[in-house]
């Protein structure tokens, strides 16, 4: 048997009693279930938000946005303000940032194209006390906009020329200059001596403002006494006021003509959905038809359709006479 030396003993009883001690203590108590809804966890003092408030910009404002359109009267680049005279009287401030979008002629660009005088159409929201701009679009390059109707009159020492719209029944004026082109009979040059009071007229335009434009182009579409050919379907015939409406086959547009039925060749089958072949003269306020034939007679389902419009006229009128 090996004997050890007493310091060696000394030296090896610490170690011999921890591990006793280690292997002797019970196992910790594991910690109950908790069952139920737990509180949500808080989150620490110290805890950054996603957002910083002094590094984030702040976000979009809630409120109604509004849109203005108007010139740049002023614009300073340094602390992003600009001033608009609106198209309908007045200024405006607007203030912009880095939240907002600019675009010039619907390219995206920065603050520094939008010029003093420029046209300008801003998405606007009230930000506090401040009208700020959530986009401002710079239009300078306009899109022609078209309308025809009868023209009323021109203004030769003005250059002013007035009609009236077909679809709104609206007056409209348009200034003319010395770009403005003016065409008759398909697209051949004409000059301001075609314009006269009656013609019916086509005008592209740049609409500048309300009811008023740049007349661009001029089209004479029809002048009093001239003739014209109409081929097609009837859409709509009243034969108590002698008109009916045709859907020319050649541009898609329906035309009112008016026209005796003593005229008519092939009047019997005079009805909606049958084909006719019209010469008419332009009267003004009027084509009135000094030709007509029918060239194919309506189909049954055209007659079936036109005879329950019919019946169901007569029984509103019956309830209207009653009441």
């Amino acid at each position: 048997m090996k004997c050890f030396s007493p310091a060696l003993l000394l030296m090896l009883l610490p170690a011999v009693m921890m591990s006793q001690s280690s292997s002797s203590s019970p196992a910790p108590r594991q910690a109950p279930a908790i069952t139920g809804t737990q509180p949500a966890t808080q989150a620490s003092p110290n805890q950054i938000s996603d957002n910083d408030p002094l590094l984030d910009v702040a976000p979009l404002p809630k409120s109604k946005v509004t849109l203005v359109g108007g010139k740049v009267r002023s614009i300073d680049q340094i602390r992003n303000r600009m001033t608009v005279d609106t198209f309908g009287g007045g200024k405006m401030k607007f203030v912009f940032d880095e939240r907002s979008h600019i675009y010039r002629d619907g390219v995206e660009t920065t603050q520094l194209a939008i010029k003093k005088g420029d046209r300008v159409y801003v998405d606007s929201q009230l930000d506090g006390p401040k009208v700020f701009a959530r986009s401002v679009r710079v239009v300078t390059q306009l899109t022609p906009a078209d309308a025809d109707g009868q023209l009323l009159s021109l203004d030769r020492r003005n250059n002013i020329l007035s009609m009236r719209d077909r679809l709104s029944s609206q007056p409209l004026r348009f200034q003319l200059t010395a770009d403005t082109k003016i065409f008759k009979d398909n697209e051949q040059p004409g000059s301001q001596a075609d314009l006269q009071p009656g013609a019916l007229v086509g005008v592209e335009f740049a609409p500048d403002r309300a009811n008023r434009g740049i007349a661009q182009k001029i089209k004479v579409l029809a002048v009093p006494g001239a003739s014209f050919r109409f081929a097609g379907r009837i859409t709509h015939l009243d034969v108590k006021s002698s008109t009916m409406a045709i859907e020319n086959s050649s541009d898609g547009k329906n035309y009112e003509v008016a026209f005796n039925r003593d005229d008519v060749n092939g009047r019997d089958d005079l009805a909606v959905g049958a084909e006719v072949n019209v010469i008419a003269i332009f009267q003004g306020d009027k084509y009135l038809a000094r030709e007509m034939t029918v060239t194919q007679a309506a189909s049954q389902e055209d007659k079936d359709k036109e005879k329950k419009k019919d019946d169901k006229d007569k029984d509103k009128t019956s309830e209207n006479d009653r009441d």
